[in-house]
């Protein structure tokens, strides 16, 4: 019996309709044997015939099987099934999902995103788990399984409000994959992103949230560039602009040596958060004197434990961007952060390497002169003795 539970999906392409008839009455013959095999091979070699999958379902009913055996046959149901079988037979499947534990309410999930395009009480269910419910993988399957649902989809103004209004959720993984969803242009075109004023004082204000109660980097990176997305669409103000570099300011507020390494990941997370927030927002938002003066109190405020190696390609980056806008007043500003008393060493590596790799390796350049700075550390020094052309 097992055996011909893995091949059902075969059987059920394959099988002429006398050999299907054949096949399935032998099955109904040995429910009783081998309830779990049997039936989830019913299931499967049901396919789309809504009236075999009842009929499968008034056998359940009146067999009553153990927990495990009508699991399995959920599953069955809701990963090989067509979705169109899912739908018809929604109300029977609900029932079968009604307990409250949270292995039933997973399930449940899965069946109630497949609904939730075109059904508003589906939609009604999800956003109570991620509002209210305290399953955090009931909540982020919800989110998750609609957006395997709706693959290839696109979206329209109705479900952007309805995951908009998901936002709020304190589930940080449930917000990430709405934040995904909402961000990904195949999902929403720019036209219907742009149609919904309220989104982007929600997206801020969950950012917000994730910042103060130190939820993942992975989070708050999503919100991020879905920010940015919408930034292409329609152009932030200032004042939100400000706004949201303040909160990746303070992720790098300078914090004691004995902070844990959650907290350190962050931090360098956040470097990397400064570096798409403001290429690809503020530097095209604003003026760049003003960028500049932003920035440069960030890297000020940066301690030597704070730019590691990889912070400092992040830092590269970022500066490099900047160089490409306006060559000449970045590297100006770059040399006034480099001779600031206490700047971190690492900020000063990362100007030089940017300094070379933007203004060139000549004797006498601007790179060349950093050297010549009275708290050049011996860490330039050297980099810039190996690169610089003799």
């Amino acid at each position: 019996m097992p055996e011909v539970s893995a091949i059902a999906e075969s059987l059920a392409l394959g099988a002429t309709a006398e050999q299907r008839l054949r096949i399935a009455a032998r099955l109904r013959a040995a429910r009783n044997v081998s309830p779990r095999a049997g039936f989830c091979a019913e299931i499967i070699l049901a396919a789309d015939r809504v009236g075999e999958h009842r009929e499968i379902l008034q056998a359940v009913d009146q067999a009553k099987p153990q927990r495990q055996i009508l699991d399995s046959m959920l599953d069955a149901w809701l990963y090989r099934t067509p979705p169109r079988i899912r739908k018809e037979i929604a109300p029977e499947l609900r029932q079968l999902l009604a307990a409250p534990d949270a292995e039933t309410r997973q399930r449940r999930a899965r069946l109630e995103a497949v609904l939730a395009l075109d059904d508003a009480s589906s939609r009604d269910w999800i956003t109570d788990q991620v509002l209210h419910g305290q399953s955090t993988q009931v909540a982020s399957t919800a989110i998750t399984s609609f957006g395997r649902a709706v693959d290839g989809i696109e979206l329209d103004d109705t479900v952007l409000t309805w995951l908009i209004g998901l936002m709020p959720g304190k589930h940080t993984e449930a917000t990430r994959a709405v934040a995904a969803l909402i961000g990904d242009k195949h999902r929403f075109s720019d036209a219907t992103l742009g149609s919904i004023t309220q989104l982007v004082p929600v997206v801020i204000a969950r950012l917000s949230s994730a910042v103060d109660e130190d939820e993942s980097s992975l989070t708050i990176r999503a919100l991020l560039e879905l920010i940015a997305r919408v930034n292409r669409v329609s152009p932030l103000p200032a004042n939100m602009i400000d706004e949201i570099f303040e909160l990746i300011r303070r992720r790098l507020e300078s914090a004691p040596l004995g902070i844990s390494q959650v907290k350190r990941n962050d931090q360098f997370a956040a470097i990397t958060d400064l570096k798409i927030f403001v290429g690809q927002v503020m530097a095209g938002r604003m003026p760049i004197v003003e960028v500049f003066r932003r920035v440069g109190e960030v890297l000020l405020a940066l301690a030597d434990r704070q730019v590691q190696n990889n912070v400092r390609d992040t830092l590269v980056t970022l500066l490099k961007g900047l160089g490409h806008d306006d060559l000449p007043g970045t590297c100006t500003w770059m040399r006034e952060i480099f001779a600031t008393p206490g700047v971190a060493v690492g900020v000063q590596l990362a100007i030089a390497e940017t300094m070379v790799d933007l203004d060139g390796a000549e004797p006498g350049g601007r790179a060349a002169a950093l050297e010549s700075e009275a708290n050049c550390p011996v860490e330039v020094t050297t980099y810039l003795q190996r690169h610089i052309v003799k």
